[in-house]
């Protein structure tokens, strides 16, 4: 048996009696609510009630919009800095790869390192800059080799073979000429020196069976090298 729904009372005050489609509906229709708004004190505050959401949601609106002119204002105006800060967080990044797998001796000339250790770039970014923050790019090195070695070029060419075989130091060599140009604008700096800090601090929650392996996966993790 369906229940009969009784007739309301429109709130507005017309007297007219109307069957609610809805157990919330409280007037005839929407000219009933208008003359509602406006005529009526609770009208009034409802009014009242609205126009502050509204202009609450005004604010939140720029409050979003300013937030987002400056996240991407701030990346232009400190590009060079954000450059220099994501070269620092993906050395550091290739230096912890290297001590996660026991790779504690100089790439270069197979000694331990002393008090300081480079993130040593095997082809150098002075010619290309596309492939500076490649991993595959940077293994650590003792600071006096990476820095003032004359044969330092040599040695890391026959340290990359022993470590790791011939076919991955040719691929080392072959980065130039698959990066031939890589362009990252401002934003994209930005973003990716967030993403590098958010690995080197949760560095220890990773895992991979080799560090070429870990090195390849913070690559495609990071998003600028997808080879």
């Amino acid at each position: 048996m369906i229940k009969a729904i009784k007739p309301k009372k429109c709130k507005c005050g017309c007297g007219d009696s109307f069957v609610p489609r809805r157990s919330t509906d409280k007037w005839v229709n929407s000219d009933h609510y208008r003359t509602w708004l406006l005529n009526t004190p609770e009208g009034q505050k409802e009014i009242e009630k609205k126009a502050l959401k509204a202009k609450k949601q005004v604010a939140q609106d720029e409050k979003k919009e300013w937030s987002e002119k400056v996240n991407k204002w701030r990346p232009v105006t400190h590009e060079k800095e954000y450059k220099r800060q994501l070269q620092i967080e993906i050395n550091k990044l290739s230096r912890m790869i290297d001590a996660k797998f026991g790779y504690n001796t100089c790439i270069d000339c197979g000694k331990p390192f002393g008090s300081q250790v480079d993130a040593a770039h095997y082809n150098g970014v002075g010619s290309n800059h596309s492939i500076r923050y490649n991993l595959h790019n940077l293994h650590s090195a003792k600071s006096d080799c990476n820095q003032y070695s004359d044969k330092h070029k040599q040695g890391y060419e026959e340290g990359l073979k022993k470590r790791y075989g011939l076919e991955y130091y040719e691929r080392v060599c072959s980065l130039p000429s698959v990066y031939t140009y890589v362009k990252l604008s401002a934003v994209e700096v930005y973003e990716k020196l967030k993403i590098v800090r958010g690995i080197n601090r949760h560095f220890a929650t990773y895992d991979a069976p080799s560090s070429v392996s870990m090195r390849e996966m913070f690559n495609k993790v990071i998003g600028i090298y997808d080879l």
